[in-house]
């Protein structure tokens, strides 16, 4: 679908020039721009590209090159490559909020995560099939924001009735009971359109004591197999021993419908062997936990529609999490499979405690079979870990949508941007996120974003989330030299600098050429912009706000140097042309300003 019929604006910020290809071109920039902005070029046939700027280079001349990737356009919902390359002296514009939405597949149905870093008015959606079939993995340092994002993923799947269970091993998401009453996020709220919100929480723990919101979590030990057994034991047991547990099994099998852990104990410490009391001695163990008992929970209790379940394992020690982590995973998985609970996302916090790299643990065996086969049934993982160098790769391989916020320690970074090695320097990119801000991993290209603020309360310590939300600039309105401007049309701002001085007069500077612009027998004339008590400007209306402030060629602190005592103030403005079957309208004068080649 062309963009041109929906009223686009667009802003220029530069010119392609040098030797391009259908995959990459450079363009000389007009105006500031940063790496990994995104932008956007107009084939012959009026289908708009997008594009990313992956490196700006300063030239010995003085100019301001970017290097860009070609993204490409969308036709019947699937994303083109153009097939040729994009013409030396096509204009370059920063790309639309339309273009950037269609391009990625923003669903309002989706799971709403933020908005865009540099174009705040686009809205970031993940696909919730997605979510639930390629899995994802949150990254980051100690204090980044990480279980906060994780909470935003949670609030928006209970909000469209799909469970969620957590592994949580701080006790981080009890909070999620309650409404956000944190004054800096509920001074963004209504920036991210979001409204307070407490969510029905199903919370357990092996330890009640500790935490007093949760029921007690206990397992069924009713016919355990040999394999789930030798999965629980503390230490790997030896041939001889995992002899014993078969043959006892088989025993209690052939003589009874029904039997339990005890059961199997009192079988074993009958034989006629010297290596059952080391076994006797690990499934003690087991049974000393008190995770087995009569009065267990099931799984198809634990999983509902809607419902947040939050498996708290603060205070417990990392043996008994090794084997409860190992259970619910395990009985989660086996439900699912046989369609007896709903499809939902597993979420697990510090997985690197129970997938670690090159190491076996209780848990690391039905954990890595959840992230090769769960996406066939409609079981979705959610890795969360603040060392992705010490968690099972395979593991992260599997994730194909990653949200990582700030990391700084090296074998970490290593370990996220293996995968995305062709983009510069996005390791220096990730140390130097801000709290709040991310990078969005599984899209063409990386995206940066603002995680949105919470509904929910937060139950770590509260990231800060400041956001600079004051970021609209003013627009010159049009006055009515033209009667009405069809819907059509696109919408051309250009930045120019609106000066006014001590004296009460009035000024544009084009922020491009650097010349002052002013009215005379109804023109449009250019001056040096150091001349301007002799060409007084006619303040037409600098009121309205939209669009995003784009920082000009021309700096408003060059201008203040140069103009010294006399400026009053100086604002960055937009001045509107309209463009029609390849002509430029002045948006003031209602004149044609040139035509496009």
């Amino acid at each position: 679908m062309s963009l041109l019929l929906l009223g686009v604006v667009v802003i220029l910020i530069g010119e392609v020039i040098g030797k391009t290809t259908p995959k990459e071109f450079s363009f000389k920039i007009y105006q500031d721009a940063k790496t990994h902005d995104f932008v956007s070029v107009k084939l012959p046939d009026n289908k708009w590209v997008l594009c990313y700027i992956e490196n700006i280079e300063n030239l010995p001349d003085g100019e301001v090159v970017g290097n860009c990737r070609v993204i490409g356009y969308r036709e019947k919902n699937i994303l083109v490559t153009p097939k040729i390359p994009i013409k030396p002296g096509t204009l370059v514009y920063k790309a639309n909020d339309s273009l950037l939405k269609e391009i990625f597949n923003f669903d309002n149905n989706g799971i709403y995560v933020g908005i865009l870093e540099n174009n705040q008015e686009v809205k970031v959606y993940l696909d919730i099939e997605s979510l639930l079939s390629k899995h994802l993995a949150v990254l980051a340092t100690t204090g980044s924001g990480k279980s906060y994002a994780v909470g935003v993923i949670v609030e928006e799947l209970a909000d469209k009735n799909i469970p969620v269970v957590i592994i949580d091993p701080h006790g981080e998401y009890s909070s999620m009971r309650y409404e956000n009453d944190n004054p800096k996020d509920k001074q963004l709220m209504d920036f991210f359109e979001v409204q307070p919100k407490g969510y029905e929480i199903m919370e357990f723990s092996p330890d009640v004591k500790i935490n007093l919101n949760a029921k007690p979590l206990r397992f069924e030990d009713k016919n355990l197999s040999p394999q789930e057994i030798i999965q629980m034991l503390p230490t790997k047991p030896t041939p001889s021993q995992i002899g014993l547990i078969y043959s006892a099994i088989k025993d209690l099998k052939d003589r009874k419908k029904e039997y339990t852990l005890e059961d199997i104990i009192n079988e074993i410490s009958n034989m006629e062997s010297n290596a059952k009391w080391n076994i006797i001695n690990m499934m003690d163990v087991i049974k000393s936990t008190g995770l087995f008992s009569k009065n267990a929970i099931k799984i198809v209790d634990l999983v509902k529609r809607g419902k947040i379940t939050i498996i708290n394992l603060r205070g417990v020690s990392i043996d008994i999490q090794q084997l409860v982590v190992q259970r619910i995973v395990s009985e989660i998985f086996e439900q699912r499979k046989l369609g007896k609970i709903p499809p939902l996302l597993l979420v697990i916090e510090e997985a690197h405690n129970y997938v670690p790299e090159r190491e076996v643990t209780y848990a690391s065996k039905i954990i890595r079979n959840v992230a090769s086969e769960g996406r066939k049934f409609g079981l979705g993982l959610c890795v969360v870990t603040q060392r992705p160098a010490r968690i099972d790769k395979n593991i992260l391989s599997q994730c194909n949508t990653q949200i990582i916020l700030r990391v700084t320690n090296p074998n970490d970074l290593k370990a996220i941007t293996y995968a995305e090695h062709s983009f510069t320097d996005l390791d220096k990119e990730i140390r130097n996120l801000s709290v709040g801000s991310a990078v969005l991993l599984g899209m063409e290209v990386p995206l940066f974003i603002r995680v949105r603020v919470r509904r929910s309360k937060h139950g770590g310590e509260a990231p800060s989330l400041q956001l600079d939300i004051d970021k609209y600039v003013e627009i010159i309105k049009p006055i009515n030299y033209i009667s009405e401007i069809p819907k059509e049309h696109e919408t051309l701002l250009y930045p120019f600098y609106y000066v006014v001085l001590n004296t009460g007069s009035a000024y544009l500077i084009d922020s491009i050429k650097g010349k002052q612009i002013y009215f005379k027998d109804n023109k449009l004339l250019e001056v040096d912009p150091l001349d301007l008590e002799k060409n007084v400007f006619i303040d037409v209306g600098l009121k309205e706000k939209i669009g995003q402030v784009i920082q000009p060629k021309i700096s408003k602190k060059l201008l203040e140097n140069q103009l010294g005592d006399i400026i009053k103030s100086i604002k960055l403005v937009y001045y509107p042309y309209y463009i029609k079957d390849n002509e430029i309208i002045d948006g003031v004068m209602g004149t044609v300003k040139r035509k496009e080649e």
